[in-house]
This record gives structure tokens, sequence and C-alpha cells, in this order.
């Protein structure tokens, strides 16, 4: 009877041996990874700019091609960083919510009393769309009036995703309330959830700004939401008057 062996072993030891990469060679992946995620974000960027671009001239009816188009781009290269026009729409409104929160910040420190920073951070998203109307001179709202829809379709569909593209207009209401509260001028209270509820309340008559075929003006609304948020957080505005708005 012969004699059975074990199996050989194998050998991994040239892997396992090799020599660690030189630093120039890690300099070398380093600087080509980082161009590729260069490139890419470019090519990203240009989709969802065109995608803006057309949203504002014409509302969500484009198709894919026609963002591809203007974006000088390719279908192949759309569809290596989105799913579809779905997960485009989601990045327009991502990009639209992330503008918008930079720019109410801005609104924001530009004043230093704790009421005037409360003030514009509750109504500054008014005075965001007035501004865009004036500029623009669109009398049709048809790219807030998109904007709002894709808000109502992700509360539906992506939730999470809705949430965390409102949550920097969320932390800047919750900031000013906490500013306020430090400066005396409110009692204690769960100050995230008064900063959401403040910002459904925004959302809610905004939503009647973009829809309604004959709406209240944004400074109309902007006057009616502060007065109501500032009553029901009992704010003390004694000898106090709003800054005025660009």
């Amino acid at each position: 009877m012969s004699e059975t062996s074990d199996p050989p072993v194998p050998d991994n030891k040239a892997s396992s041996d090799a020599p660690p990469a030189l630093a120039w060679q890690r300099r070398a992946l380093a600087r080509s990874l980082t161009d590729a995620r260069s490139r890419s974000r470019d090519h990203a960027e240009r989709l969802v700019a065109a995608a803006r671009k057309l949203a504002a001239s014409q509302g969500p009816d484009f198709s894919v091609a026609e963002v591809v188009k203007l974006a000088k781009s390719s279908i192949k290269t759309f569809y290596r960083y989105f799913e579809g026009k779905e997960a485009l729409l989601l990045a327009v409104f991502e990009e639209e919510s992330a503008r918008g929160a930079k720019h109410l910040r801005r609104m924001v420190d530009e004043h230093q009393e704790p009421r005037d920073r409360l003030f514009t951070a509750v109504t500054g998203l008014y005075s965001l769309l007035a501004q865009r109307d004036k500029r623009s001179g669109d009398t049709t709202r048809q790219y807030p009036a998109f904007l709002v829809r894709q808000h109502l379709h992700l509360q539906q569909s992506q939730a999470d995703r809705l949430r965390a593209a409102i949550s920097p207009w969320v932390a800047c209401i919750e900031e000013e309330l906490d500013g306020a509260a430090e400066a005396g001028l409110l009692a204690e209270r769960n100050r995230h959830r008064d900063a959401r509820t403040i910002y459904d309340m925004i959302l809610s008559h905004t939503h009647e700004l973009a829809l309604e075929r004959d709406p209240p003006s944004a400074d109309e609304l902007a006057r009616y939401v502060w007065q109501y948020t500032s009553a029901a957080l009992g704010l003390d505005t004694a000898g106090w008057t709003a800054p005025t708005t660009p």
C-alpha cells in the first residue's frame, strides 16, 4: 500500500513578502486618484447644472438625452454617475438646498442682534424667492414650483435623503433659537423639534407661494410666518423692530 502525503500548502510567501510601496509610488497613486475624483466630480456637476437649467426653463419634463446634450456628455457617462433621472432630480434638489442654506447663513450673519438673526432665519427663504423673481423675471415661478414638487415627492419616496438635504436649513433655525434662548429671549424648549416644526411651516407656505394660481406676496407670507412663530415661541419682541429685507 502506497503512502499518502498531505496536499501541498500554497506558498503565499512571495505575495506577503512584496516590498512596501515607495514614497514616490504612494504619491503617484494619490495624485492619480485625486485627478480621477476631480474629473468625476466635474462630469457629475456638469450634468446636474444642465438639469438645473432645463428644470428652470421647462420644469421636470426633460429627458436624460437633453441633459446629456446640454452638458456635452454621453449617455454612458450619465449612467456612470446616476442610476437614472430620479437620481438626477434628487441631486438637483440637494444642490439647490445646499446653495440656499449657504445663502441663508450669509444673510443671518449680517446681523448681530439675536432677534434680527432669528427673524432672518425664519423669513429668509421668502426673501430669496422674492429676489429670484425680481432677478429672473419669472412670473410663473416654474423653477420654485419644480423644487416644491420634488420636495413633496421625496417626502414619499426618499424621506431619509430628504432629511439629509434639508438639515442645513433646520440647523440654521435651531442655532438661532439657541442664540435667542442664551440671550434670555426664549424659555427653554426642545430646540431641534421647534426648528423642524418652524421649517415645516415655512415650507408649507412656500408650497402656497409656488403652486397657487394667485398666491400672496413673499413679503406678506414672511410677515405672517414670523408673527405666528414669534407668538408661538413666546419670544420677547418688546421695543424691537424687524430688520428690513433686501
